[in-house]
């Protein structure tokens, strides 16, 4: 589990708010707050509210969407990202543009935009958020599907693979889903996405760590990772930082204050 999974408002407004860089930010440690929401829907809960809080070209993907499972997970999670900014940063409206490789970023004067990543399945959204560096989150649905031995053979390193050889059943899973979660949290904090060379770089588990370098040839002392199981979903966050040891302090949102 990840530890203590608590709702934001039972935190003091001092831990809720991240300082801009420079505003006092450099006497603490690092810290990325990790957002998480379920997807289920309580029976006065409208997605067309969260709806009309995305802009014009987030409704027009949200649309093309055949089922809404589907739908409602990305709403879910481009409006539990707005709540998650308004909560670090309280500073609207939000203006969002693409980097070269497509990775979502925020406008911000002098640098002061914090950083941002979303992960949903469709039964839990993430969104994680935090001013110290490039960040990267992952969420997946714990399942025994047939595809996963294919999925390792085809995206884990020679060392991750070995490293699950000598495990069965859930602990094979659960190692499993670790490492997936990790590798796509890596990749989304430099931008890659599964354009990676995702074989190309490899994790150890205990604590969870680089152990060659990362997905751009970074230096693994470069990276800080969290990764947790949050009941039947594991998550994993990247923070491109090096530096003090960074908090990360993972959250849940409920459906009626998004």
């Amino acid at each position: 589990m990840c530890g203590r999974v608590c709702r934001p408002w039972d935190r003091t407004p001092e831990t809720m708010i991240s300082p801009f860089p420079g505003g006092g930010a450099g006497r603490a440690a690092p810290r990325v707050d990790v957002f998480i929401f379920w997807t289920a829907v309580p029976r006065d809960g409208d997605f067309g509210k969260l709806l009309s809080r995305l802009d014009e070209n987030e409704q027009a993907r949200a649309a093309r969407f055949h089922f809404n499972e589907d739908r409602n997970a990305f709403i879910a999670a481009h409006g539990l990202l707005r709540d998650a900014l308004d909560r670090i940063a309280g500073i609207r409206p939000w203006r969002f543009r693409q980097m070269p490789g497509g990775k979502p970023v925020l406008d911000g004067e002098s640098g002061r935009a914090p950083h941002f990543s979303l992960s949903h399945t469709r039964s839990m959204v993430a969104a994680a958020v935090g001013w110290y560096g490039p960040l990267g989150v992952d969420v997946e649905t714990v399942t025994d599907g047939p595809r996963r031995e294919d999925v390792a053979g085809l995206a884990f390193s020679a060392k991750e693979q070995a490293s699950l050889s000598g495990l069965t059943g859930e602990a094979w899973n659960d190692a499993f889903f670790t490492l997936w979660t990790l590798k796509e949290a890596a990749v989304k904090a430099t931008g890659q996405g599964l354009s990676a060379d995702l074989p190309g770089f490899a994790f150890a588990l205990s604590p969870p760590r680089l152990c060659t370098p990362g997905p751009d040839g970074s230096d693994p002392a470069e990276w800080q990772f969290h990764a947790c199981r949050v009941v039947n979903c594991r998550l994993a966050a990247a923070l491109r930082a090096a530096g003090p040891k960074a908090a990360f302090h993972v959250s849940e949102i409920a459906f009626q204050a998004l």
